[in-house]
Order: C-alpha cells, then structure tokens, then sequence
C-alpha cells in the first residue's frame, strides 16, 4: 500500500502486548513515515520521547508482521519551541511546523533516524507479567 492515511492507524495487538496510535502515516515503497500531531509539543509532557517509544512499537509490531520497510517518525505542531524542536531533530526524527501560509519541514541533524527490522527487538508473546511491555500511548 502506497500514499497517505490521514485517519493514522491503531494497533492493538495483544498476543504480543503491542498498542499503539499514529496520527497519519506517509508510505512510499520501502519507507513509511509515522507523524505524531500535536497543538503545541512540549518536552515537560514528553511528547517526542513518547513518540520515540512509540515508532518502536510500531516498528516492533511491523517486524512481527514481516514488514521489512524502513520507518521514519515525524512530529507536527502549530507551536513547537526550540528546545521541542532541538530534541526532536536531535532523536532523528522531522519537524514539520507552520510558517506564514505553509508549513516547514526541517530534517533532521545528519540523517534521519530510520527504525529497521534488524534493529526491533522481538519479544515473545508470552513470559512476564500480564502488562511487561505494554503501553498505551496516543
């Protein structure tokens, strides 16, 4: 499947305890974007590390499906500070923000971050306790 969802997706995979929501996906033949919409991102409230654990999940949840693609991540907002948008840049991911009557999309540091099968640790679907691993994160 190529092109854009706008609705995201939501993943509730509970033999493998994986949940998860993405607020849209970009696919293009070996790559998939997952962006993270938020009005204003704040560190203090952890949106980019949740959104970091999240494209782990996602990733995780893809590796088990035998997806091979490459995952890259994304955060929106209308407000996004400097030191959001430092640390998001920083952990890989793009910043998309308004500027006048469009939006910037800055890449980022070096290269992106690209979440890959190699590097998804599977876990097994059963062992632990009830909640090892799970996490709902929207």
């Amino acid at each position: 499947m190529e092109g854009i969802s706008i609705e995201g997706i939501t993943i509730k995979d509970a033999k493998n305890k994986i949940i998860a929501e993405v607020d849209i996906t970009l696919e293009n033949g070996d790559k998939v974007m997952l962006v993270e919409v938020m009005p204003e991102p704040s560190i203090k409230d952890k949106d980019a590390q949740d959104h970091l654990e999240r494209m782990e999940k996602v990733r995780l949840h893809a590796a088990l499906r035998g997806d091979s693609r490459k995952y890259l991540g994304a955060v929106a907002g209308m407000v996004i500070s400097n030191n959001e948008r430092d640390f998001a840049l920083k952990n890989g991911f793009y910043v998309i923000e308004p500027s006048g009557e469009t939006f910037t999309i800055t890449p980022p540091e070096g290269s992106p971050r690209e979440w890959q099968r190699a590097h998804c640790k599977q876990r097994p679907a059963s062992g632990g306790s009830p909640s090892a691993g799970t996490a709902s994160i929207s």
